[in-house]
């Protein structure tokens, strides 16, 4: 198995389908900046979420948003036109989302790790997962 931790843009919401069998599949893609000076450059990851976490993250995941997710990564080679194309898959096992507002810490605990608040702190209980 091989794990990719990528931390970019959302570059379009994430979108929810179905499969035959019922079970949810959500998409989005993360843009991700490589390179330095002229030579900086932006990969874009095709992520993949499924089952109930992707119904619940769906409606967070939003274009624009930082987020780090975390996952396995494939090379998915096809033709275009006559032309041949790659694209990068993540299948994502992890997401980190971004604080709830710009002054809170910057410290970021992934979805699937989230345990209680402790006593006191300001938690949105609305809040899934």
């Amino acid at each position: 198995m091989n794990i990719c931790t990528i931390t970019g843009n959302v570059g379009r919401d994430c979108e929810v389908r179905y499969t035959p069998a019922g079970k949810a599949v959500a998409s989005f893609s993360i843009g991700n900046q490589i390179g330095w000076g002229e030579n900086k450059k932006t990969a874009w990851f095709r992520c993949t979420l499924w089952g109930e976490r992707a119904t619940k993250l769906s409606e967070y995941i939003k274009k624009g948003m930082k987020l780090t997710v975390s996952g396995e990564v494939s090379l998915n080679e096809y033709e275009s036109n006559g032309e041949k194309r790659a694209s990068l898959e993540l299948n994502v096992r992890e997401v980190e989302l971004p604080p709830r507002n710009s002054s809170e810490s910057q410290q970021q605990v992934p979805a699937s790790q989230q345990a209680a608040p402790p006593a006191g702190d300001d938690f949105n209980d609305s809040i899934p997962f």
